[in-house]
């Protein structure tokens, strides 16, 4: 699942700032899902907060995002338990949480019946607002991207990227992150890919495991050396995209991340490259080249500030080891709202009436511009629900 009609979005969200035996600490969040085999590897991408409604505002997206291809939607599967664990305590919160949960099967069965055709209804037009103010500015590091990504031939076979995308809180990194990956994707003729999320670890030895949680069946995790998991992902490679998303950087440290290039990165694109080139034994068939990415996203601006390996130029010898520092993000200025304006459907434009005199609102709104506020603006402005997006 992508995303939730607006209503139930907001449902959601007002549920679990009840549930606050589960949501005034990310790491109870973290906890529960560890708890639960069906949702295990969404305990990985749990994100950092420093109150319950943070916690709840960073984490319903990424809740909502999470399928397991064998126990299905992990939405569903966190209202359920949390419904039983609150009828067992007789707590009256398991009568909102036994609704939504209805409510939330409804929605799936619809979906699974495709969604409806009629492309005028709310949560269509929903979409395609998010896909439009995702297009606000952020040329500067798209274009950064555009030529780091590019500049590799088409038929290299050991293609790698490395991005710090980086700014002040709520400046719109994580939707400049989705953003560039469906760039790359228009880039390379989109195929398969994997998406390994790697926020909230401080070992690579952690980074390792997470890796092999993603690749390999659970029974076969035990014995795997680093180097089984490195061919897991030399594997992958051969018909996958991979890329690897470190959220919050700011939150660990440069020992960390010096670690995490020198120990885990620069290895594997040592050994693809080797392999390519017949330097080793092992033999992989890479007939359609696939991209191996890795972005650091910072959303305090810390990192650039580090004694870490990073580079300003694409050009730079040490690219791709070491990651490519993209502008910072920075708040939008009239300028990129008119120019997005100009630019946008008119048949969102036209539906939630938007205008340069709303554009003026919006930026007056948002503390001149912080991105992820004008989002909200937006959203709000449209009737529409931004938290946990």
């Amino acid at each position: 699942m992508q995303g939730l009609p607006s209503e139930l979005n907001k449902l959601c969200f007002d549920v679990f700032l009840e549930c606050e035996e589960y949501f005034d600490d990310y790491r109870k969040l973290r906890e529960l899902c560890k708890s639960l085999t069906e949702v295990y590897g969404l305990h990985y991408q749990i994100q950092t907060g420093s109150s319950i409604h943070e916690v709840v505002e960073n984490n319903l997206s990424v809740i909502i995002k999470f399928s397991h291809p064998k126990h299905g939607w992990a939405l569903i599967i966190i209202v359920r338990v949390l419904q039983e664990r609150y009828k067992s305590l007789k707590n009256p919160l398991s009568v909102k949480l036994d609704d939504l949960h209805n409510k939330l099967q409804e929605y799936e069965t619809k979906q699974s019946h495709s969604y409806t055709q009629n492309e005028n209804n709310i949560f269509v037009l929903e979409s395609k607002l998010f896909k439009l103010i995702s297009q606000i500015d952020f040329n500067k590091q798209e274009e950064a991207f555009h030529e780091a990504i590019t500049v590799q031939a088409p038929k290299d076979k050991d293609r790698a990227a490395a991005f710090l995308i980086h700014g002040p809180e709520k400046h719109g990194q994580k939707v400049l992150f989705e953003r560039l990956v469906k760039l790359l994707f228009k880039l390379v003729n989109y195929r398969e890919y994997r998406e390994i999320p790697l926020g909230g670890i401080s070992s690579t030895f952690d980074v390792w495991s997470t890796v092999a949680r993603y690749l390999v069946d659970s029974q076969q995790l035990d014995d795997l050396s680093r180097q089984d998991i490195m061919n897991k992902v030399l594997e992958c490679l051969q018909t996958k995209h991979i890329i690897f998303r470190v959220d919050d950087v700011h939150s660990t440290n440069p020992k960390f991340l010096n670690d995490l290039i020198d120990n885990f990165w620069t290895p594997i694109i040592n050994h693809r490259r080797n392999i390519i080139n017949g330097k080793t034994n092992q033999k992989y068939s890479y007939k359609e080249p696939c991209f191996l990415v890795m972005f650091w996203i910072d959303n305090n601006t810390q990192v650039c500030n580090w004694e870490i390996p990073k580079i300003d130029n694409h050009e730079d010898s040490k690219y791709p080891q070491h990651p490519l520092i993209l502008a910072e993000a920075s708040p939008f200025l009239d300028q990129d709202l008119n120019k997005w304006l100009r630019i946008a459907d008119d048949e969102i434009i036209s539906n939630y009436n938007i205008s340069v005199d709303t554009l003026k609102t919006f930026l007056a709104s948002s503390q001149s511009g912080v991105p992820e506020l004008v989002y909200k603006t937006i959203y709000e402005h449209c009737g529409h629900f931004w938290e946990g997006r």
